[in-house]
């Protein structure tokens, strides 16, 4: 089966840290763009209605990978009566969920959408609110493809007590590479923000040792969920993560996914040296 072919039918951890949208759109610092929607914006017959006010409260300039994102919408009616009315979720224009929002006479709300994105290919989230005679879009994202979500489940762990804390872990990570047969598509040094590649699970605090700087992944049954940015994990065979497992484990079972689909099932010994995992879909 074609590579591309597979990871365009997932529907698992989502690939969101490259956001593009229409002109119009401001540029951040992480390079991602962003705007306010420009489509739908009054009632269905096109021109707004200033009996009623729709609109975002601190709307997310980015969307996160695999995790939970939060939409709040304001609904302000200025009218006597009662605004009865729903708030949709659509992702491509397909609706996801639809909440009823009720607004009394002359009173505000404030809602919140809860959702977690979960394709790899291109996507556009959407909020609207709509009513009876009225339509508008207020929040819209679109969320290019540009990256892959990596998951790893790791199979033992170490765990050490004291009275006020517990530290779980599975494998100790100085760097990562991301390869195919032939190259070298990306490397990253842990443990240092400004080479590193972005973390979607919880990992240990970076540190530093003889061997450089570091942290330390997994423990139990918590995976290491990772976005490359700007690689195309479509094209790599392999992952390679320099390190060791925990001290107290002879050996370290490990899982590779991208998205749902499992690449790998291995298991690492305790040496400090390159560990490879493979990224392969091929049947």
């Amino acid at each position: 089966m074609n590579r591309r072919a597979i990871l365009a039918s997932l529907g698992s951890l989502s690939v969101g840290g490259c956001l593009r949208l229409a002109d119009g759109a401001s540029t951040t610092q992480d390079g991602t763009r962003s705007e306010e929607p420009d489509v739908d914006t009054g009632t269905t017959t096109g021109r707004p209605d200033p009996a009623v006010e729709v609109s975002t409260v601190d709307p997310p300039a980015k969307l996160g990978i695999g995790t939970t994102e939060q939409v709040t919408v304001r609904v302000e009616n200025r009218t006597e009566g009662v605004f009865d009315g729903e708030i949709l979720l659509l992702f491509d224009r397909e609706v996801q969920t639809a909440e009823s929002v009720t607004v009394a006479g002359e009173s505000t709300v404030q809602q919140t959408i809860t959702f977690e994105l979960e394709a790899l290919t291109e996507r556009t989230v959407e909020v609207e609110v709509r009513a009876a005679g009225f339509r508008k879009v207020v929040f819209r994202r679109t969320v290019a493809p540009a990256t892959y979500a990596v998951r790893l489940e790791w199979g033992a762990a170490e765990q050490n007590s004291a009275e006020s804390w517990t530290s779980i872990k599975s494998f100790r990570c100085y760097e990562i590479r991301v390869e195919t047969e032939w190259e070298t598509l990306a490397v990253y040094d842990v443990g240092n923000p400004e080479t590193e590649p972005r973390f979607l699970t919880d990992t240990g605090f970076a540190t530093e040792d003889t061997h450089g700087t570091f942290r330390w992944f997994g423990g139990g049954d918590t995976g290491t969920s990772i976005a490359f940015e700007g690689v195309d994990v479509a094209d790599a065979a392999r992952l390679v993560l320099v390190g060791t497992p925990a001290s107290e484990l002879d050996e370290l079972p490990v899982e590779g996914y991208v998205g749902e689909i499992q690449t790998d099932a291995t298991t690492w010994t305790n040496e400090l040296q390159a560990h490879t995992l493979s990224l392969s879909l091929e049947d």
